[in-house]
């Protein structure tokens, strides 16, 4: 069971990529290093909207300094809500909101899964006033944009790295870390790719090799 559970965690790390192709809808954007831009440094995006015309994101990392009832003042069900506001991005215009739903809401547009978008105001006071908790609600000021081959240019040039899309990423409560533990990951499969060996040791400190982890999964040991 060890065994098989370390080979998930292998295939999990590795699955980012620095290809142009795999831009799409609902995908990560988590900057590189290279990033020196205050805007962007360190951060961590939801595509929102891709298309020939050009990407739309939000960033996931930066919570301002409010909270959903210095967003909604007038709105009776956000006046004692605590939930963390999130600075979308440099492009300070509307509020945005993500939420976690098997049915799609009223008023909200697809991005990956169960993940929706909701760009109306009115929609997302009706989000507020349904109770529904910040595990699966996060709303955002403002937003990321890039013009159809700006994006692209910037992957190519080492500025982001593409993870898959992924809700536990989206609504993380631990936003300070996001950026920091997505990079150990790019970096874990890069060494995995390196040495053939997964970085996670066992209870005795013995590097496990990727391809001793394979055969694990499909010949298991037989009971003494």
């Amino acid at each position: 069971m060890v065994w098989l559970v370390l080979a998930a965690m292998a295939r999990a790390v590795s699955a980012q990529s620095s290809s142009i192709s795999d831009l799409t809808l609902g995908k990560l954007l988590v900057a590189s290093q290279k990033a020196r831009d205050p805007a962007f440094a360190q951060t961590v995006v939801l595509l929102v909207h891709y298309d020939q015309q050009g990407a739309v994101g939000l960033i996931l990392n930066r919570p301002l300094n409010m909270g959903l009832s210095g967003i909604f003042p007038g709105l009776k069900a956000a006046k004692d809500r605590r939930d963390a506001v999130y600075g979308g991005g440099p492009l300070a215009i509307g509020l945005n909101g993500l939420i976690r739903a098997k049915t799609k809401p009223a008023g909200s547009a697809p991005v990956f899964g169960d993940v929706h978008l909701i760009s109306n105001r009115r929609a997302l006071e009706k989000t507020v006033e349904s109770g529904v908790g910040s595990d699966v609600f996060h709303v955002f000021v403002g937003y990321t944009g890039w013009s159809p081959q700006q994006l692209k240019d910037e992957v190519q040039r080492g500025l982001w790295y593409i993870f898959e899309s992924d809700a536990g990423v989206v609504f993380d409560p631990a936003s300070d870390s996001m950026w920091r533990r997505l990079i150990q990951k790019k970096t874990t499969s890069r060494e995995c790719r390196r040495h053939g060996t997964v970085i996670l040791r066992s209870q005795s400190g013995m590097s496990i090799p990727t391809s001793t982890l394979a055969r694990q999964q499909h010949y298991p040991r037989n009971p003494d």
